[in-house]
């Protein structure tokens, strides 16, 4: 009697790679991909700024903030996006625009050239710590580059604040590096994750 079908173990392929789907047409397909992958954390502590380099092309990327709080008192935090291996951090053409919520008011506006604005004027008490998430479109491309965000912490007199912000880097050089730090002095304490996913 002839076989009809092939048993698994009758497959070799160590040829393929991993993550590999064979197809009805007896070809091989890189399986889906599996959502958010962790890169790496760092726990800040009493830190000038907390830095992720070797960003690649081919994928987007986010960083969970939690519970991060400023060394000195009504601070708002920001981010520098940087090129090449060492990196050099980009100093001009960002261009932010915010909304932010506090208690009743509401409020608006445009931002620096020279950084991406995640949040506004953060207190340093324990209570005052700000948590969020900050997404970066295909950093590795050669065109305008995107991020935005969204956080929420307390201001120095105790009101809980919601920040969301949309930025974009105009340089056209490939993005390697992101930093956060505050306006000045240091991060006292928090936790920050990178994660990415492959772009479609």
């Amino acid at each position: 009697m002839s076989q009809t079908k092939v048993a698994v173990g009758m497959i070799d392929a160590s040829s393929i790679g991993d993550a590999k789907l064979l197809q009805g047409d007896g070809s091989w397909v890189d399986a889906p991909a599996g959502g958010w992958e962790e890169v790496s954390t760092t726990t800040a502590s009493d830190v000038a700024a907390v830095e992720f380099t070797g960003l690649a092309d081919g994928y987007d990327y986010r960083v969970e903030i939690i519970q991060s709080l400023p060394g000195t008192d009504h601070k708002y935090l920001k981010a520098l996006v940087g090129t090449g291996g060492t990196p050099t951090y980009l100093t001009s053409a960002y261009q932010s625009t915010y909304a932010e919520q506090y208690g009743t008011t509401d409020n608006s506006g445009e931002s620096s050239t020279t950084y991406f604005h995640i949040a506004e004027r953060q207190g340093s008490a324990a209570s005052e710590e700000l948590s969020g998430i900050v997404n970066i479109y295909d950093p590795g491309s050669s065109a305008i580059h995107f991020m935005d965000c969204r956080v929420s912490f307390e201001d120095n007199g105790g009101n809980r604040t919601m920040f969301w912000c949309n930025c974009i880097q105009t340089g056209t050089t490939a993005l390697t590096a992101i930093k956060f730090l505050y306006e000045s002095g240091n991060v006292a304490s928090g936790a920050f994750k990178l994660l990415r996913i492959p772009r479609a």
